[in-house]
């Protein structure tokens, strides 16, 4: 994540309908997300009022048994 511009925007990340916001700081950033948030299709927007760049963004999904 790099911010292009100075800025204290939030970025906003809705998965299937649910939202999360996160303040990013530059460089790498983890957001969690409930696991009952995920189904077998999804859907990711992310959105901020501020300018952005992304670079490698991963979602990684684990299973935990138990």
């Amino acid at each position: 994540y790099q911010k292009l511009l100075p800025s204290t925007n939030e970025l906003t990340f809705t998965l299937n309908g649910d939202e999360y916001t996160h303040l990013p700081e530059n460089g790498y950033n983890q957001i969690d997300v409930d696991a009952e948030s995920f189904e077998e299709e999804n859907s990711l927007t992310i959105r901020s009022d501020g300018s952005f760049r992304m670079q490698n963004l991963q979602i990684l999904s684990e299973r935990i048994d138990g």
